[in-house]
């Protein structure tokens, strides 16, 4: 019998994923810092602000991950709310041709 795999083996990984992926992001599509430049003042408690630049790119970039996110998720919301389905929709919605999708058909029986 082989190991079971369950969810809160892969949680810590995920949110580890997560944190890395922003901070990637972040790398890849800031243009600019401007720290040390910026002049220090009193909102600042003499400190220099810190501001990160995003170009039109970096936003393109966002929006696209940001659509692309949202469409997934309402695109296997059924799958994972449970909404009602035919066996077709229900194996239109596989991402992996490896995934093995098990639905109940439901017959009914008229007298």
């Amino acid at each position: 019998m082989t190991r079971q795999k369950f969810l809160h083996h892969y949680l810590p990984a995920h949110l580890a994923s997560a944190l890395v992926a922003g901070s990637v992001l972040n790398f890849i599509l800031v243009e600019t810092v401007n720290f040390p430049v910026s002049v220090a003042g009193p909102r600042t408690r003499l400190r220099p602000a810190v501001r990160a630049k995003m170009g039109k790119i970096a936003w393109g970039v966002t929006l696209g991950l940001l659509v692309i996110v949202v469409g997934c998720f309402l695109w296997l919301a059924p799958l994972t709310y449970g909404s009602t389905m035919t066996g077709e929709q229900v194996n239109r919605r596989k991402l992996l041709s490896s995934w093995t999708l098990h639905f109940e058909a439901k017959v009914t029986h008229e007298v």
